[in-house]
């Protein structure tokens, strides 16, 4: 979802970009507390698109730095991700069969003790009901009760 929004919906689905846009908005405004896995932080910082694999070095650079300092400054939550946390994930990727990165993101999920995933991957979408918080997509724009769900942990 946020990489969604900082690549101005990169090849995804068009009809995600609002959706995904309206969650941070609401975020950023106070409305509930976003909580993001430390995972995503190098996974912005390698995106090519967010980062200008076209543009000189320099530009490169500014716009990495202008990135990681946006999400800093938003106020979001950030998992750190610990060996405990890491062992969890383990246990995820191996128990689910997913890919490492998701894993990660689900165990940071459980230790933010969220009560909403929203997300665009399938292969996480396929465990909503498996954990004690919901996984889903972000609501359609003006759904505004869903955004009420997503309480992560003071």
């Amino acid at each position: 979802m946020l990489l969604n929004v900082l690549t101005n919906g990169g090849l995804d689905d068009a009809s995600w970009l609002p959706r995904s846009r309206q969650v941070l908005e609401a975020a950023i405004q106070g409305r509930y507390r976003l909580a993001l896995s430390a995972y995503l932080i190098p996974e912005v910082a390698g995106n090519g698109k967010i980062r200008g694999s076209h543009l000189p070095p320099i530009d490169r650079k500014h716009r990495v730095a202008r990135t990681r300092e946006w999400i800093s400054n938003a106020g979001f939550m950030i998992v750190e991700i610990d060996g405990r946390i890491a062992a969890k994930a383990a246990d995820i990727a191996i128990t689910k069969q997913l890919r490492g990165g998701d894993a990660l993101i689900l165990a940071s999920a459980m230790q933010a003790k969220v009560e909403v995933l929203y997300t665009w991957d399938s292969d996480l979408l396929k465990l909503n009901g498996v954990y004690d918080f919901e996984i889903t997509e972000p609501p359609s724009p003006g759904d505004e009760g869903q955004l009420d769900l997503f309480s992560a942990a003071s």
